[in-house]
């Protein structure tokens, strides 16, 4: 079993966790051209590791150590991030549980989107692992996609996936929104414009998932634990 939490960077210190249903605040990113390179850095050269995330400066998780679900050993989605979505796992085995359910959630999150045009919001480890995961052309590359895969939870990245998508498209939330109630302009936003918003349940590590991605997930985890995974 696993268990799920918010984090929020504060301004003065390390990450912050919060239940189930925070505020949310902050912009969320998005694509940003970032596509080719996550397929270059970990497809292309199977040996690389931490460099693939070299460019994102990880956060200090120690905060977790305050938290009654200690004994687990927690994975941040993003620890670069104002305020990202964590899960954590019972150890030993916690790290490729993690890296296993990370990795067949953006298997199965790349097989809804098929070959439709598709850009994915967010700069985490579960973005980078679907952008690397996709079986068409580069995310990001079609300006009005048919899919926008969200990661990142935030109120801010839902709004942003509706204002991208085409019209009759799929908004895809690929993360456990941060907040249980998120205000959306849905007539304009949702019922207007013809837009489906579905769910990629998060998958715990259940199903097969590619090889490659595993092992590109596995690479992730010091990024993701900052030296407070399990073993």
């Amino acid at each position: 079993m696993s268990d799920w939490r918010h984090v929020m960077r504060t301004p003065d210190g390390p990450p912050t966790t919060a239940g189930p249903a925070p505020t949310t605040a902050g912009s969320a990113p998005t694509d940003g051209g970032s596509a080719p390179t996550d397929r270059a850095r970990c497809a292309a050269d199977p040996a690389a590791d931490s460099a693939w995330f070299a460019d994102s400066p990880a956060a200090d998780l120690a905060s977790f150590a305050d938290d009654p679900a200690a004994d687990l050993a927690w994975f941040a989605d993003d620890p670069a991030a104002a305020e990202t979505w964590a899960y954590g796992y019972p150890a030993p085995g916690a790290d490729e549980r993690a890296a296993r359910a990370w990795a067949a959630t953006a298997h199965a999150a790349a097989k809804s989107v098929g070959e439709a045009a598709v850009q994915v919001v967010g700069q985490g480890a579960l973005a980078r692992l679907i952008r690397l995961a996709l079986p068409g052309p580069a995310p990001g590359s079609d300006p009005q996609p048919e899919v926008v895969v969200e990661t990142t939870g935030s109120a801010a990245g839902i709004r942003g996936a509706l204002d991208a998508v085409a019209p009759g498209g799929r908004v895809l939330l690929a993360a456990r929104p941060l907040s249980s109630t998120t205000p959306l302009p849905t007539y304009h936003a949702v019922h207007r414009p013809g837009i489906r918003v579905l769910p990629i349940p998060w998958c715990d590590g259940v199903g097969d998932v590619p090889e490659h991605l595993m092992a590109c997930s596995l690479r992730c985890i010091p990024w993701m634990s900052h030296g407070h995974g399990g073993t």
